[in-house]
């Protein structure tokens, strides 16, 4: 998850698209009037997310389940605490989860395959809840 030090780091970078801009703004000003206590509650609520589609992953489930579904409805429930979700959003993250080395690192340390397994239960969500 962000750290104070990567907000900073991530605003730097190209920003592509405005609503991108949009939403990147949007979730670093959630971020920044958290407290302490909630911004580590926030990262906690990240890995176990993590853990459960690592273990749903470990068990054989694939990614359009049931079980692997409710874990995807969390994860996007804890994404929009920051930043309405959308279809573009989703599916954008998803690729990023599994392109950008920094957020992969997130995923793959729960189990190999985790970031992509992550990336394909968000993209069966998202298709589903915006089509």
């Amino acid at each position: 998850m962000w750290r104070e030090s990567s907000i900073g780091e991530r605003s730097r970078e190209p920003k592509g698209r405005s609503s991108a801009k949009d939403a990147l703004d949007h979730g670093d000003r959630w971020w920044n009037r958290l407290s302490d206590e909630q911004k580590q509650a926030h990262q906690r609520t990240q890995v176990e997310i993590a853990r459960d589609f690592a273990a749903a992953l470990k068990e054989g489930r694939s990614a359009d389940s049931d079980v692997v579904q409710a874990i995807a409805r969390r994860h996007v429930e804890w994404l929009a605490r920051a930043v309405p979700p959308s279809k573009g959003y989703l599916l954008g993250l998803g690729e990023m989860y599994v392109s950008d080395p920094r957020f992969a690192a997130n995923y793959e340390k729960q189990g190999i395959g985790t970031a992509a397994f992550v990336r394909d239960a968000i993209a069966v969500f998202a298709e589903r809840r915006y089509p």
